[in-house]
């Protein structure tokens, strides 16, 4: 059962994030008023912005958010950065649409219309990150759970009670249980649930079978409205997969897509890549100039670094970075291994350096910001790349993959992807094969877009870079 409790949080917090959504995109309408009068100045058709007059417009965008379920369900951020971006993208289609149909675009600003939404699609997300933030920060607004576990499922629980976490979740207790002593547990939770009226309760049991798990779901459920499951079993796809329910046959089933095969989804991928890194080469070009200037001359006159690298369907292709190492890296790096088993077995283990001595000084800058890798565009505009993919990798490394390798070579290889933006190098490299396909079981426009977005917030962190 909803304690009242619980029920009593749930509609203030909703209560106070409704009321300062509101302040704020009356805050971005009047910035985009004064940004756009002061473009247009002297027509008096841009200066009226009146609160009344875009109120209903407003109140659009907070009701396609509620039905967005983002006041009420508990997402990390960037699958609400997603629904935030979805949300006013259709809001943006629907305002344009009925002001055309109705003939009242004459009355209205498109451009104004235009300059708000993309002012809310770039700071909101941002303040909704900051908001929640200081809002989770009191006490009242946590939502208290517990989480039950194996010794298995332990290890991927933590980010779900992470101090500050993005759900404003409070982890009161954690259960550890096991085949032999799991009925005792049952009915200790039992009792501290009608003690604590906890919000939800987390289980991730990995050593227990169907069966068990289900009725240790079950048990719960009696006590504890919300249950949420961590599956042990990540290899289906289940990123974009959708569920089935069937009354006749009183079950569910998963209903899993390989949008790779759907070549609309395909297409929609490479015209995405081209559109954006023609605008990448057009606002980066006298950068690119600088930048190429600065290695050519800390190189000795050879700026690019051109090495053969495996991508879609196992074909090689020459990839363009700018060049960090030295010009004698190879002989380099051939005495280090000779001379220092270390260097030796972390070279073999995960095909990178930490402390390289082969990097330039201006190299490590490179490296460090990620700058290295923009002249991959070239490889994108040839079609040999994606923006967004698995990492590229040399022949050498394809042993790595093993029975995996199918899966790398399903899609053109990126200039950033997911390992990228989930710790870069400061994971190892098993891991990183399993990120590859991870991605490739779950690709989508919409992932490649989110993967993107957070690729600026890691350049920027340099987090795992070297």
């Amino acid at each position: 059962m909803v304690h009242k409790s619980q029920l009593f949080k749930s509609i203030i917090f909703f209560l106070v994030l409704l009321f300062l959504d509101v302040i704020f995109i009356i805050g971005i309408q009047d910035i985009a008023a004064i940004i756009r009068e002061n473009i247009n100045h002297g027509l008096p058709e841009f200066r009226r912005y009146s609160f009344d007059k875009f109120f209903w417009i407003n109140f659009l965008i907070l009701v396609v958010f509620i039905y967005e379920k983002i006041y009420f369900q508990r997402f990390d951020f960037w699958k609400e950065l997603q629904k935030i971006l979805i949300s006013l993208f259709y809001t943006y289609i629907i305002v344009l649409s009925f002001l055309s149909l109705t003939k009242m675009i004459e009355s209205y600003s498109r451009s104004y219309i235009t300059l708000f939404f993309l002012m809310m699609a770039l700071l909101f997300p941002i303040y909704r990150k900051l908001i929640k933030k200081l809002l989770f920060k009191i006490p009242f607004f946590r939502k208290s759970i517990v989480i039950v576990c194996d010794k298995e499922g332990i290890e991927g629980i933590e980010h779900w009670h992470m101090p500050g976490n993005y759900y404003g979740f409070e982890v009161k207790e954690v259960v550890i249980v096991d085949k032999r002593n799991i009925y005792k547990k049952l009915n200790y939770i039992q009792d501290q649930a009608n003690n604590n009226k906890y919000y939800a309760c987390l289980i991730s049991l990995h050593s227990f079978d169907n069966k068990k798990l289900f009725y240790v779901i079950d048990h719960i459920q009696h006590h504890i409205s919300k249950v949420l499951v961590v599956p042990h079993e990540f290899k289906i796809p289940l990123y974009n997969a959708e569920i089935f329910n069937s009354l006749d046959n009183k079950g569910m089933a998963l209903f899993v897509r390989n949008n790779l095969l759907n070549r609309f989804d395909r297409f929609s991928k490479s015209l995405f890549d081209y559109i954006v890194s023609f605008i990448l080469i057009f606002l980066t070009f006298p950068f690119l100039f600088i930048l190429w200037a600065l290695v050519y001359i800390s190189s000795g006159g050879k700026p690019l670094f051109k090495q053969r690298r495996i991508g879609q369907d196992g074909v090689e292709f020459n990839i363009y970075k700018f060049r960090t190492m030295k010009i004698d890296a190879d002989r380099i790096l051939k005495d280090l291994l000779e001379s220092d088993a270390a260097v030796k077995e972390e070279w073999e283990k995960e095909f990178k350096l930490k402390d390289d001595p082969r990097i330039t000084k201006i190299g490590k800058f490179l490296r460090k910001t990620s700058l290295d890798e923009l002249p991959q565009i070239i490889n994108v505009l040839q079609g040999k790349m994606s923006l967004v993919g698995p990492r590229p990798i040399v022949k050498e490394e394809i042993k790595k993959y093993g029975d995996y390798f199918d899966y790398f070579k399903a899609v053109k290889p990126g200039i950033t992807g997911l390992w990228q933006v989930s710790g870069r190098n400061d994971i190892s490299y098993d891991d990183r094969v399993q990120i590859d396909v991870w991605y490739t079981r779950n690709w989508s426009v919409g992932l490649d877009i989110l993967i993107l977005i957070k690729t600026f917030a890691v350049v920027i962190s340099k987090k795992g870079s070297y």
